[in-house]
């Protein structure tokens, strides 16, 4: 099925457009409640998801929000692929690059779509690209591809729930695309009422604190509009920033970088 909406790079707005402007002051204004109210924004508490389930030693990155809100359908972003060396390698260490979307903070459901370096990949350690989601029915449910990126190499991840823009998705599915292929497509329990994304996130964490994360780098961070239904991405307009046990670098509202 065509999806050429979702990947037109061209279509990202320009900086000074009316939705865009609107965008920053919201932003603005949010960050502004946040250091009124005495919250560090550059230490948020959002932990990755892998940690979410005692398995994170440490890890670093950006929220949209950093709260409920309206997180736009989709995320987009760059994402540099390293390899750090793996040793020792246990069960429960590993290496996890991602966009995601965060569906409700209150249940901790999200999803999050990015590659891994992982035990549990053929062969082990090997880089593939990896999604992971918790939700009302499942628990921690995680896929890993049979391909993943080449060490070096950047790529364009999206993970975009498409209901409601005229391509015929169910509400409850989720796509998985690297550029302009398809990966994994992620149905929730059909039942499921927590579809609508309320935050954004991009993160790396891994399960060993001996592991670098040097070279990490994401950029491009990109968004559907708020609001109303429309093909256009745009570029996020503000951020919540969180680390832990390492070093996070922003850049600006829509790249970081991270070592340690």
């Amino acid at each position: 099925m065509e999806r050429k909406h979702f990947f037109a790079k061209s279509e990202l707005l320009e900086e000074h457009s009316p939705i865009v402007v609107i965008l920053m002051i919201s932003a603005i204004l949010f960050v502004s409640l946040l250091l009124s109210n005495g919250i560090p924004t550059a230490n948020a508490t959002r932990p990755g998801p892998y940690e979410r389930g005692t398995n994170s030693v440490k890890w670093a990155g950006y929220n949209l929000h950093g709260s409920s809100n309206y997180g736009g359908e989709a995320i987009a972003g760059y994402i540099y692929t390293i390899d750090p060396y793996i040793n020792p390698q246990q069960l429960w260490y590993h290496l996890f690059e991602y966009v995601g979307l965060e569906l409700d903070y209150s249940n901790n459901y999200w999803l999050a779509f990015g590659y891994s370096k992982d035990y549990w990949a053929s062969p082990s350690y090997s880089i593939k690209y990896a999604f992971i989601k918790n939700d009302m029915y499942t628990s921690y449910g995680w896929g890993l591809s049979t391909t993943g990126p080449s060490s070096g190499s950047t790529h364009r991840y999206y993970l975009m729930h498409p209901y409601g823009y005229d391509e015929g998705y169910p509400p409850n599915y989720f796509l998985c695309d690297v550029e302009s292929n398809f990966v994994f497509g992620i149905y929730l329990n059909t039942y499921d009422p927590y579809c609508e994304p309320v935050d954004q996130f991009a993160c790396v964490e891994t399960g060993y604190i001996n592991w670098a994360l040097d070279g990490t780098h994401f950029s491009g961070l990109a968004t559907f509009a708020p609001w109303r239904r429309t093909w256009k991405w745009y570029p996020w307009t503000g951020h919540v920033e969180y680390s832990t046990n390492c070093n996070l670098w922003p850049v600006s509202n829509t790249e970081f970088r991270a070592t340690g």
